[in-house]
């Protein structure tokens, strides 16, 4: 039977990696509101007396930002499959015992 505390572990486990997470893209926020003047630029429109924002550059987001974020969402995932597994086997231990593959967390018929 999938254990409670297994299924604990990769929740306390994601919210780690949310952690992470959160401070890489406060950092990365950083970078780019210090670095501002160089990704964003203004133009003044003296027969209106406006001024224009427009995108100079576009900031590369760091590759650890979206590792964590698919380590993230891996975790949670793997998380949800151990809950269906557990459930299942309480449910209908037949399926688990002939097709333990068919058991996990539901998704769309496209993904698969």
């Amino acid at each position: 039977m999938a254990k409670i505390r297994d299924i604990q572990l990769k929740a306390e486990w994601a919210d780690e990696h949310i952690k992470q997470l959160d401070l890489a893209v406060r950092a990365f926020n950083a970078f780019v509101y210090e670095k501002r003047n160089e990704f964003i630029g203004t133009e003044n429109y003296p027969e209106t007396g406006k001024e224009r924002f427009y995108v100079k550059t576009v900031p590369v987001v760091p590759s650890d930002i979206s590792l964590i974020a698919a380590d993230t969402l891996g975790n949670l995932r793997s998380a949800l499959d151990h809950l269906a597994y557990g459930i299942a086997e309480k449910a209908n231990p037949s399926l688990v015992a002939t097709k333990p593959e068919q058991i996990l967390f539901p998704y769309s018929q496209e993904s698969r």
